[in-house]
Formats: structure tokens, sequence, C-alpha cells
């Protein structure tokens, strides 16, 4: 294969690559509106990343979902107001904040829970088993390279 002909190849594939990611979010959005359920897809992954843990700072959070802190700030400040999340004091360090869902935020997830599992299955349902594993594994293999390479 000759190199342009691999650099256009490439560029397609992460041209697909983004699109896809697009489109999984715009359906995303699409059916928690028609649900009528107003948060965000990335609001989301924060309310669900913070279902498993306890006291996370803001750094963590934007590093497991590879947003920076001004965005992951906004995002956490609108899930304060709906009343899902708290922000306090560490109790190991006074000079962090951490956050934690709150007892009715928890109550949420766990009730939207079958509605995102819906969502995630819409678009793999066409999948087989050995297609959703090879595409697992490659999707790995390229966030593993990149993350080398910018290590």
């Amino acid at each position: 294969m000759q190199q342009e002909e691999r650099e256009i190849l490439q560029h397609n594939l992460y041209y697909q690559i983004e699109l896809t990611a697009r489109r999984v979010k715009l359906h995303g959005q699409q059916v928690l509106a028609s649900h009528g359920i107003d948060i965000t897809i990335d609001q989301w992954l924060i309310v669900r990343f913070l279902l498993d843990k306890k006291d996370v700072n803001q750094l963590t959070i934007g590093e497991e979902l590879y947003k920076d802190k001004p965005t992951i700030s906004r995002m956490i400040q609108k899930l304060e107001k709906k009343g899902w999340v708290m922000r306090r004091k560490s109790d190991v360090d006074a000079r962090e904040m951490v956050i934690n869902l709150t007892a009715d935020g928890r109550r949420w997830a766990k009730d939207m829970l079958p509605t995102i599992q819906q969502i995630r299955a819409d678009g793999l349902d066409t999948l087989t088993l050995e297609e959703k594993q090879q595409l697992s594994q490659t999707l790995g293999k390229i966030r593993k390279s990149l993350a080398d390479s910018s290590a």
C-alpha cells in the first residue's frame, strides 16, 4: 500500500470513529429528551462514574472522562443545581473539594440505568458477539497506542 493510500485510509478511519462517536451521543440525547430527561450524555457520565465512587475530586473525574477542569466544573455545577451531586471539603485535605452523589442523585441514577442500557444497546444490537469483542479490542488498542505516544 502506498503512503498516500495509507494516509487516506487513516484519515477515513478517524473520520468514521469521530462520526460514530457523535452519532452515538446525539442518539443518546434524543432518547433522553424523548423521555423528558433533562441531562446531557456527558453529565450522565459523571453521575455514572460517581455511582461507583465516593469522595472523588474534580481532577479525577476529568482524567477519567477526558474533560478539562472548566468543563467538569460547569457540569458539576449543573448537577448540583438539580440536587444530584454535592461538593464538600475533603476529610484528608481541606483545600480539596470532593464530589459525591446525593441520595436523590443515587436513586435517580439507579432508575436511569435501564434507559441508558437501552441507548447503548440500540447501536450495538446489529453486531454479533464476535464483532463486539473485535471492536472493543481494536478501540482499546487505538486508545493504548495514543496514550503510550503521549506519555
